[in-house]
C-alpha cells in the first residue's frame, strides 16, 4: 500500500510503501515548494528485503501522479528518481533542468 504522509510542521512529504505482514521500510522524501510549484526530491530508500521487486519505481510513479494532480514540476537530487524520469518519455516534462544524479539510498 502507498501512502503520502505530511511530516509534522514542515513541507516535507513522505511517500511510503508497506506490504501486509511485512515490517520493512520503503519511502521517497520530497519537499513541497508551493510558491515555485515544485516537488524537491531528496531521497529514495528501499530496505534490502524489498529490493529487486520494483518498489522504488512504484514510489516514483506515486510521485509523478501526485505532481500531475497538484500541477508540480520535479527538481531531484536523487540519482534514481532523476535517471528514471529522464528515461521515461511520459515523465520528462515534469523533470526540471538542474536535477542531478547525486547519490541516493535505494
Amino acid at each position: 500500500m502507498i501512502q503520502i504522509i505530511n511530516e509534522k510542521n514542515s513541507n516535507v512529504r513522505r511517500i511510503s510503501y508497506s506490504a501486509e505482514g511485512q515490517d520493512y521500510e520503503a519511502y521517497l522524501l520530497f519537499e513541497l515548494k508551493a510558491e515555485e510549484k515544485q516537488a524537491y526530491v531528496m531521497k529514495t530508500f528501499v530496505d534490502e528485503n524489498f529490493r529487486g521487486q520494483g518498489i522504488a519505481r512504484v514510489l516514483v510513479e506515486a510521485l509523478v501522479d501526485y505532481c500531475r494532480e497538484h500541477q508540480l514540476e520535479v527538481l531531484s537530487v536523487c540519482s534514481y528518481v532523476t535517471t528514471l524520469m529522464r528515461r521515461k518519455d511520459e515523465w520528462k516534462d515534469l523533470l526540471l533542468e538542474g536535477s542531478t544524479d547525486n547519490s541516493c539510498s535505494i
